[in-house]
C-alpha cells in the first residue's frame, strides 16, 4: 500500500507538469505560423503528459501503469527521437538543402583516435549516407513495438522476470536488444548533430538536444540502476517500481519547464513574424494531429527510393571534397556528366551507362548526346488549360480568403511590427 503523502506529491507534480506542457502547447497553437516546425515541437512536448500520466498511474495502480500505459509511453519515446531529428532537418531547410549545402565539405571523423578502416568518415552530403543515418535513427521506432509485443507475450507466458539477469532470461535479452537499438539511434542522431553543428548553432540547439536526451536517459538508466539495486540487495520488486515512478513524477516538472524554454513559442509571435498569417486553433490542432507526413516519410525512408544522387543533384553541381567518394560515385557510377565546355550537368540513361563500361567516358558522352537526346514534348493541353481557368475563376469567386481547408488568420495590427513600418517610424523620429 502506497502512503497517502506519496500519492499526493506524485499527483500534484504530475498535474503541474501536464499544465505547464499544455500551456506551452496552447501558446504554439495560438501562434501557429510555421506548421512544418510547430507540429514537430508540439509532438515533442507531448512526451511529458505521456510520462506524467503513466508514472502516476503506476504509483496508484501498478497493473494499469505497467501493463497498459507504460508500453505506449516507451513507444512514444522512440517516436520523439525521430521527431527531434525531423525538427533539426526542418529548421535547416529540409533534406535537399542539407545535402546540397554540405557538398564539398570534408567528411567528419566519427570518433577520435579510431582508424577510418574501422569507422569510416561520415560524408553527410552523400544521399546514401544521409539515408543510412536517418534509418539508424528511425529503426528504434520500428523495433520498439516489436520489443513491446515480445514483452507482452513473455509476461503472458510467465517467463518475464525483471530481477533475472541470467543468460537464460528473456528480460536480459530484451534489455540487450533495447540497449543496442536505442544506442544506435542516439549515436546516429549524434553523428547528424556533429556533421551539422556549425549550421545548427544559430538555433541554440543544446537546450533542445538535452531536453530530448535527458528525459529518455533519465527514465531508462534510473530504472536500470534501481533494478541492479534490487538484484544485489533483494529489495521488494514492487517497492523498486514505486520509487522509480515516484521520482519520474517529480522530475517531470523540471522537464516540462525545460521544454517550455527550449521550444518556446516566442519566435512565432506576430511581433517576430508580422508578414505571416496563422492557422486558427481548430485547424492548428488538426494539423499537428495529422499522420500523413509520418506515413509519407516512413514509407520513403524504408524503401529508400527517393534518396539518390540524381534526386539531390545540385543545380550548381558543386564538386565534393577530394576525400569524399561522392564525386567519383556521381561521375563514374551513377551517370552524371558535365556538358562539354560548361558547368551544366545531365544524367545518362541506364542503357547509356551500361554501354559506357565498354568505351571511354568521352565516347559514351558523345554517343549519349548525339543519339539519346529527345525533343522536349509539349505537355500543355489546351483543354486542360481551359479547365484550370474555370477552376481558378470559381475559387476566386467562392473562396476569397484562400483554401477553405486551411484558413489563415491575418492579425489586423501585425503591420506595426513589420520592417517597413519600423523603418518609417525611425525616419519620422
Amino acid at each position: 500500500m502506497v502512503a497517502g503523502y506519496i500519492i499526493a506529491i506524485t499527483g500534484a507534480t504530475s498535474l503541474i507538469a501536464i499544465l505547464i506542457t499544455f500551456a506551452s502547447i496552447l501558446s504554439h497553437l495560438l501562434n501557429y505560423r510555421k506548421p512544418f516546425q510547430q507540429r514537430l515541437i508540439i509532438r515533442i512536448h507531448l512526451i511529458i503528459p505521456f510520462f506524467a500520466i503513466s508514472c502516476f498511474a503506476t504509483v496508484v495502480n501498478p497493473f494499469v501503469g505497467l501493463n497498459i500505459l507504460a508500453p505506449f509511453r516507451e513507444i512514444y519515446e522512440a517516436f520523439v527521437i525521430y521527431t527531434f531529428f525531423s525538427y533539426l532537418t526542418t529548421i535547416l531547410g529540409g533534406e535537399r538543402r542539407i545535402i546540397i549545402a554540405t557538398s564539398g565539405r570534408e567528411p567528419i571523423q566519427q570518433l577520435p583516435h579510431v582508424p577510418t578502416w574501422i569507422l569510416p568518415r561520415v560524408d553527410i552530403s552523400n544521399p546514401y549516407t544521409f539515408l543510412s543515418i536517418k534509418r539508424g535513427i528511425l529503426q528504434y521506432v520500428w523495433i520498439k513495438p516489436l520489443l513491446f509485443l515480445i514483452t507482452i507475450m513473455s509476461q503472458a507466458l510467465g517467463v518475464y522476470d525483471e530481477n533475472d539477469f541470467s543468460f537464460h532470461s528473456i528480460y536480459f535479452w530484451i534489455s540487450i536488444m533495447y540497449n543496442v537499438t536505442v544506442s544506435m539511434s542516439l549515436y546516429q542522431l549524434a553523428m547528424f548533430w556533429k556533421c551539422l553543428y556549425q549550421d545548427l548553432k544559430q538555433f541554440n540547439p543544446w537546450s533542445k538536444f538535452m531536453c530530448v536526451k535527458l528525459i529518455i536517459f533519465a527514465s531508462y538508466w534510473q530504472g536500470l540502476l534501481l533494478s541492479l539495486v534490487n538484484y544485489f540487495f533483494s529489495i521488494d520488486n514492487q517497492l523498486t517500481t514505486q520509487i522509480e515512478n515516484s521520482l519520474l513524477c517529480v522530475e517531470m516538472v523540471g522537464f516540462a519547464i525545460l521544454h517550455w524554454h527550449a521550444f518556446n513559442y516566442e519566435p512565432f509571435k506576430k511581433q517576430n513574424m508580422p508578414e505571416c498569417g496563422r492557422l486558427s486553433l481548430k485547424y492548428s490542432i488538426k494539423d499537428f494531429m495529422g499522420i500523413e507526413d509520418l506515413i509519407f516519410d516512413f514509407r520513403h525512408t524504408f524503401n529508400g527510393d527517393m534518396y539518390g544522387y540524381k534526386t539531390f543533384d545540385s543545380v550548381e553541381s558543386i564538386i565534393a571534397h577530394p576525400e569524399s567518394k561522392q564525386f567519383s560515385d556521381r561521375i563514374l557510377n551513377k551517370g552524371m556528366r558535365y556538358s562539354r565546355g560548361s558547368s551544366r550537368t545531365y544524367w545518362l540513361e541506364s542503357s547509356s551507362l551500361l554501354r559506357s563500361e565498354s568505351t571511354n567516358s568521352y565516347q559514351s558522352v558523345q554517343s549519349h548526346t548525339s543519339n539519346n537526346r529527345k525533343p522536349v514534348k509539349d505537355d500543355f493541353d489546351p483543354e486542360q488549360l481551359v479547365k484550370d481557368d474555370k477552376l481558378y475563376s470559381y475559387v476566386k469567386r467562392h473562396y476569397p480568403f484562400g483554401d477553405p481547408n486551411c484558413p489563415v488568420i491575418t492579425e489586423e495590427d501585425s503591420y506595426r511590427y513589420s520592417r517597413n513600418f519600423k523603418q518609417r517610424r525611425r525616419d519620422l523620429a
